[in-house]
C-alpha cells in the first residue's frame, strides 16, 4: 500500500504516469486522488469500486472480472466517459453479487472456475498450491442470474 502522499511524490517524476489504486480504502481514494489531480492517470485496482475511481476522474479499471466479462466493463467505463452515468452506476451495481464471488477466494481460482462454465476454456485445472474453485454452484447460479452463461 502507498500512502497517498507518496504517491502524490511519485506523481512528480517525469517516468510515472498512473496508478492501479487498489487499497480499499475510500479516504485514502480521495486523498491521493486530491494530491494527484492532473499529476497522474487513476485506475481502479478493485473491480468493486471501478464506477467510484471513474466519479474521482479515474480513467479506467484494472479488472478481474474483465478476464469473464470485457465487453461489459468497457462498456460499463465507456457509459461513463460517455456521460450515461447511471447506466454506468446500474452497471457496477449489478455486477456486485459477480465481484464478490470472484474474490471470494485467491485469484485466479474463481476466474477460472467462471471461465470453464462461461465455455471459454476447456478445463479449470491449477497447479498446486492452487486448487479448484470450492463453490462452483454458486458461481453457476451468479453467472445464470446475471445471464452471463
Amino acid at each position: 500500500n502507498l500512502e497517498s502522499e507518496t504517491v502524490a511524490k511519485l506523481a512528480e517524476h517525469k517516468n510515472i504516469s498512473a496508478l492501479k489504486e487498489a487499497s480499499g480504502n475510500i479516504s485514502q481514494i480521495l486523498e491521493t486522488a486530491r494530491l494527484t489531480k492532473d499529476k497522474i492517470d487513476l485506475f481502479s485496482g478493485d473491480d468493486n469500486l471501478a464506477y467510484t475511481m471513474l466519479s474521482l476522474g479515474g480513467k479506467g479499471v484494472i479488472s478481474v472480472a474483465s478476464n469473464i466479462i470485457p465487453s461489459y466493463m468497457s462498456e460499463m467505463c465507456s457509459a461513463y466517459f460517455n456521460k450515461d452515468i447511471n447506466k454506468s452506476m446500474e452497471m457496477q451495481l449489478k455486477i456486485l453479487p459477480l465481484i464478490k464471488i470472484l474474490f471470494s477466494e485467491v485469484n485466479p481460482i474463481p476466474v477460472k472456475c467462471a471461465s470453464r462454465l462461461m465455455g471459454i476454456i476447456a478445463d479449470d485445472h491449477m497447479r498446486l498450491p492452487l486448487t479448484r474453485f470450492t463453490k462452483p454452484e454458486e458461481m453457476k447460479k451468479v453467472l445464470s442470474e446475471l445471464n452471463f452463461m
